[in-house]
């Protein structure tokens, strides 16, 4: 059995601390590898700081809350959104069955995940892209939304080439060359 967290790096125990090693130990029996054990370990570790620095409780905790953690580590580290996100959707999903946090809240999609859903759609059926690759496009294309629109209406034949090239070298530097 592989050593657990115990988040020792820093002095803040946040409201996740307890459902940590639960959810680790959950991981190791359905035969993750340490290779996936480890940065999960040390993400939510680092959520359960946020968390605690912010005042949130996990009663709180939702898909909301949780976008906001991942810009915030984002911005301090360059690694894979994707991967995070799925680390976190497991984690809501032991959470969730264990009734630790409330269910997802089902809302309509805004117009910028409709269009979101049609490019994805576009990706796959069209053009036969794997999921891995239609998910980077698609969260790419999510900021570039968020950074061009904000919460307004994604209106994207006002869109000029300025908007695009600006948002790319932007994306490139924050990112590295070969995603931009």
């Amino acid at each position: 059995m592989s050593p657990l967290l115990t988040n020792d790096r820093s002095p803040l125990c946040g409201p996740l601390h307890a459902h940590i090693n639960a959810y680790l130990k959950l991981l190791e029996e359905r035969g993750y590898k340490q290779s996936t054990i480890k940065p999960d370990s040390l993400l939510l570790a680092d959520l359960d700081d946020w968390l605690a620095r912010k005042g949130h409780r996990l009663i709180d905790l939702n898909e909301t809350i949780l976008e906001r953690f991942l810009d915030y580590h984002m911005r301090r580290r360059r690694s894979r959104r994707q991967a995070k996100r799925a680390t976190l959707g497991r984690l809501f999903a032991m959470l969730r069955k264990n009734e630790c946090i409330a269910a997802a809240k089902v809302s309509s999609p805004t117009p910028a995940q409709q269009l979101l859903g049609m490019f994805e759609q576009y990706l796959s059926d069209e053009l036969g892209f794997v999921k891995t690759t239609v998910a980077g496009y698609t969260t790419t294309a999510s900021q570039f939304l968020r950074t061009t629109f904000g919460r307004e209406f994604p209106n994207v034949a006002k869109l000029d080439a300025r908007a695009v090239v600006t948002f790319i070298q932007r994306y490139g530097r924050d990112h590295g060359r070969t995603s931009a």
